[in-house]
């Protein structure tokens, strides 16, 4: 079986929505939610959902809202 190009970008777009969603459960059950209002904790969500959806405009848009 091939692993296309499609494929991997799945593979990337939902392993980093699952990682920001476990990082924003740990967040609230360490007795810390104010910290899931941070920009820094919204990025890695909104990056998944372009990959999954293939939108570079979104992408670049939150990489540099990310860098500044």
């Amino acid at each position: 079986m091939k692993i296309t190009k499609n494929q991997i970008l799945n593979i990337i777009g939902i392993t980093i929505i699952i990682l920001s969603i476990l990082r924003t459960y740990i967040l609230i059950t360490d007795s810390t939610p104010i910290h899931i209002f941070w920009l820094c904790n919204h990025i890695p969500i909104i990056i998944g959902i372009a990959i999954l959806f293939r939108s570079s405009f979104v992408l670049i848009a939150e990489t540099s809202l990310l860098l500044i």
